[in-house]
């Protein structure tokens, strides 16, 4: 605190602390005879507020250290006023703040090195998924033609080796199709829009009409909700969540529930079925990338569809959980954000 010819009043113990100096030092001393260096911009500010205005800053940073360190405050200064109602003189506030300047400035650096790291891994798994299709296209075109130009001339022994590559071409096929979709969810997206979830699950549904027939299935699902997203995005985690429940059967027709509810500032959906279940100490597994708890021979797939689904849902700022029982059936929950 300072008298109109910025002598000082009072300090703080802090101040007193921060800046090495003793109150005796202080106390009827001016300002410009302790910091005889002061910059024209903080003179011309002391001069605003002598005349009446408050001044502040947030995240300021100022001459560094005499090591050479960085420094930054939030400060406010303010008039004070005499018994009369004149500006007898300016309080200074000020707090040190270079620590979390410090800390966020590291924080953002983080987040960018993470984002491009993203970004290449993206890009990296793209264009290596698409340079791997040529040659797998031709492996298997090469096993095509070897069955059906020599088949059961070779003998059984190479009949079973031709049938082994064209599984293998057609399976690798699979599995960089689906790392395809996972490196595209944030690089090949589309903007979010205001999404009917029932035209979204219908065209889910649609996309796995042959599969539903087939196993005689029953999707039910009634008045789900508009939601904000990626609509292709959106149809794609009911069509996988949807295809699993029909993968993972019991002996008896698939029995599929959607359902909608609003919790909070989003919408929680459930996807349930009637399906084989899955054992409690997989729940956290079951969302890795490839991450199978059955052989390719029991049940097909690559193992990629709910780790694709888990990373549109993030992507939508939700997420995603089961609860199942074995013999019963799995309900998976998942949140998108309101429209």
């Amino acid at each position: 605190m300072c008298d109109r010819d910025m002598n000082y009043l009072h300090v703080s113990d802090r101040w007193l602390l921060a800046f090495g100096v003793d109150r005796d030092r202080v106390i009827g001393h001016s300002h410009y005879d302790l910091f005889p260096h002061q910059s024209k911009r903080w003179k011309k500010i002391y001069e605003r507020v002598l005349q009446g205005e408050t001044e502040g800053c947030a995240e300021d940073e100022l001459p560094p250290c005499p090591d050479g360190t960085p420094v930054w405050f939030n400060w406010e200064i303010i008039p004070w006023h005499n018994a009369k109602g004149d500006v007898g003189g300016l309080i200074q506030f000020n707090q040190n703040v270079t620590q979390q300047v410090l800390a966020k400035q590291e924080l953002e650096r983080l987040i960018q090195d993470l984002e491009r790291s993203n970004s290449e891994l993206e890009q990296f798994a793209y264009v290596a998924s698409h340079d791997m299709q040529e040659p797998l296209r031709a492996v298997a075109g090469c096993a095509e033609i070897l069955k059906s130009r020599f088949g059961n001339q070779l003998g059984e022994s190479a009949d079973e080796l031709i049938s082994h590559i064209g599984d293998g071409a057609s399976r690798m096929q699979g599995l960089i199709n689906d790392l395809l979709q996972i490196s595209q969810v944030s690089s090949q997206a589309s903007p979010f829009e205001t999404v009917d979830a029932n035209e979204a699950c219908r065209a889910a549904l649609l996309n796995l009409e042959a599969l539903i027939k087939k196993s005689a299935a029953c999707i039910e699902f009634t008045n789900l909700p508009d939601v904000m997203g990626d609509r292709t995005q959106i149809s794609q985690i009911f069509q996988n969540l949807i295809s699993n429940a029909l993968k993972y059967r019991k002996e008896e027709a698939p029995q599929v529930s959607i359902k909608a509810k609003k919790v909070n500032n989003c919408w929680e959906f459930a996807v349930a079925d009637n399906g084989i279940g899955i054992a409690p100490e997989f729940h956290h597994k079951i969302f890795g990338i490839s991450q199978r708890l059955h052989t390719r021979n029991d049940y097909p797939g690559t193992g990629i569809g709910l780790a694709l689904c888990k990373k549109i849902i993030e992507r939508h700022a939700g997420e995603i959980w089961l609860t199942s029982t074995l013999g019963k059936g799995t309900t998976f929950y998942f949140t998108l954000p309101q429209n």
